[in-house]
This record gives structure tokens, sequence and C-alpha cells, in this order.
């Protein structure tokens, strides 16, 4: 509608191409053992490096063994799905079906409010906040997914008093069911 900042069409573009290059790289990397030995012992060595500059007495903080073991499981879960692509559909038309709920719920949030909304900062809300929750400390992202939900909405045009209220309507909504 125009009224969408520059600055949230770069952070949303931006992250939708870091979690695309991921996902593919992360593929690459589990298809075979040479590539996940070769990609675990880089990363661990690189980490390892970053980290000992804050633990000195530490050489060693992350294990090769633990790390090559994680992406061994991933190798055995891409092998498996590999062989059954068919069997993946119905697990997408699920995962689609529940992020259009999300998006739907939210955007009936506003629609209670009154106002109807650009849908496309809705949708950009909830993939920054449901990335940014991922890495939160607290289950589910709580105490950081709403602010950070409401600062995206405003900068997606939306008055702040309404983007707030929305959001919460939706969080307690979202969290108690």
């Amino acid at each position: 509608q125009g009224d969408v900042s520059p600055l949230v069409i770069l952070a949303v573009t931006s992250i939708a191409f870091v979690v695309l290059f991921s996902t593919f790289v992360l593929a690459y990397v589990v298809g075979t053992e040479h590539r996940i030995d070769a990609f675990t012992k880089r990363m661990t060595m690189w980490l390892n490096k970053i980290i000992h500059v804050f633990r000195r007495k530490h050489p060693e903080t992350i294990k090769l063994t633990n790390v090559r073991k994680i992406f061994m499981e991933l190798h055995e879960d891409y092998v498996l799905v590999r062989g059954n692509l068919r069997g993946m559909w119905p697990v997408i038309r699920w995962a689609v079906l529940t992020n259009l709920a999300e998006a739907s719920l939210l955007y009936i949030a506003f629609l209670a409010h009154g106002t109807w909304v650009n849908p496309g900062a809705v949708i950009i809300a909830l993939v920054v906040a449901n990335l940014v929750g991922l890495i939160a400390i607290l289950p589910g992202g709580v105490g950081l997914y709403e602010p950070l939900m409401t600062a995206v909405l405003i900068s997606g045009g939306i008055p702040a008093a309404l983007a707030l209220s929305a959001t919460l309507v939706y969080r307690v909504i979202s969290l108690l069911t």
C-alpha cells in the first residue's frame, strides 16, 4: 500500500534469502557423509577458534564427535525423506494450512479491532517474529515475540496502539490453543 518502510522490505528480503540459502546449503551438506565430515570439521574448528577468544582455558568447547553425530542423524532423516518424496505432500499441505491459520488468526485480531490492514505487513510480522522466536530463550519466544511483532507491524504502516493490541490478542489466543 506504499506505507511500508523500505528498511522492512530489505530486512524481509534478506531474511528470505538467508533462510532459502541456508536450507539449500544444509541439504547439500547432509546429502553425503563425505560432505558432512568436511563441513563439521571446518565448522567446529572455526567456532572453537572464535569461542577460544572468550574462553581461553577451553580450546575445544564444541566437540567434533557431537556435531558429527547430529549431522549424521540429519543425513539419515534426509535419506529417508528423499526415498519417499510423495509421502511428504501431506506434511507440506499441513504446514501450509497451519501457517495460513496463524496468519488468519492475526488478521482476524485486526478485524476484531474494526480495522482492515495490509496483509503483507501481517505476514512479514509473523515471519520475523517466528524466526526470532526460534532462538529465544523462553518457550514460544514469550517476551521477545510480542514487541518484535509490534515493531514490525508499526514499521509496516499500522498505528502503534492497534499493532500492540492486535498482537496481544493474537498471542493470548494462540498460546491458549
